[in-house]
């Protein structure tokens, strides 16, 4: 309680707004998670964001899911899909709406941040699949963490680019927070707890968000930090045509896991993320 207190008081020091919720995303985020609606009345508040239902309907359609032929009622999408990544197809256009502008301004920075999370969320949501020896979360929530343990970097981003981009050049791929603190008084990764409070999304994202740079780690949550991390590491590989398959043992070891069964799950996240991480970006 004390350190979120202290990260909030900090926010509002230096004036780093924490994104609203789009009204019409929230209305519809509001009809996931009422427990008592089916597929039917999701559909229905789908239909007020023609973006989300065709997004939705792709998805349903995709290899990853094994559907025949192409999905071409909501639905039958939210049926196959299931509430659970139908929150997360929510959220992520939530995240692109609040962003549009900043895209706008730099739309290559915005595309790379997209694509790595994608890649990263696709091999977390792989490993994740192999039931992973007291990993507490699933597949969807696995990917829904590593998807958005970054967002807290937009936000900087969009707050101060200049000084974000000093930052990431000190930095290269080490951990950046000790020197976000020190240019902007706070840390993507405690932005993106502040996001998960302002907006309620899952705690698992501010977990990812806090863990995936390395540091102690509870016990409770090594399994979920060894597959977030290694998300995180490959994810720059999974985009390049680089072999995924020599680090599978180590991952192995890491994840308490078979070597093959891990090298498998790799090539399944890169076919996987060819077909709907990439296109996803480019026909949002």
């Amino acid at each position: 309680m004390i350190a979120e207190e202290t990260a909030t008081e900090e926010l509002i020091a230096q004036r780093v707004a924490i994104p609203t919720l789009p009204g019409p995303l929230a209305a519809i985020l509001a009809a996931v998670d009422r427990e008592e609606n089916g597929a039917a009345e999701i559909a229905t508040a789908l239909a007020c964001d023609p973006g989300l239902s065709a997004r939705t309907l792709r998805l349903a359609s995709s290899a990853a899911y094994g559907t025949a032929e192409p999905i071409t009622e909501v639905p039958r999408a939210v049926m196959t899909l299931g509430k659970t990544t139908i929150r997360r197809v929510v959220v992520q256009g939530a995240v692109l709406a609040c962003f549009e502008t900043l895209e706008r301004r730099d739309a290559a920075r915005v595309e790379r941040f997209w694509m790595h999370s994608t890649a990263a969320a696709h091999i977390a949501r792989a490993l994740a699949r192999l039931r992973v020896p007291d990993l507490a979360y699933g597949p969807e929530e696995l990917y829904t963490a590593a998807l958005l343990m970054d967002v807290g970097s937009l936000v900087l981003l969009d707050h101060d680019a200049a000084r974000w981009c000093a930052v990431q050049e000190r930095t290269g791929r080490a951990d950046p927070r000790e020197l976000e603190r020190l240019h902007f008084g706070v840390d993507h990764a405690s932005l993106a707890r502040a996001l998960v409070e302002a907006w309620n999304l899952p705690a698992v994202v501010a977990e990812a968000a806090e863990l995936h740079h390395g540091g102690p780690v509870a016990p409770a949550l090594a399994s979920f930090a060894a597959v977030i991390r290694a998300a995180e590491l490959l994810a720059e590989e999974l985009q390049s045509s680089r072999d995924l398959a020599s680090h599978a043992p180590a991952i192995a070891v890491e994840l308490g896991l078979a070597p093959a069964a891990c090298s498998r799950a790799l090539d399944v996240a890169r076919r996987e993320w060819n077909e709907v991480g990439l296109s996803a970006w480019r026909q949002r």
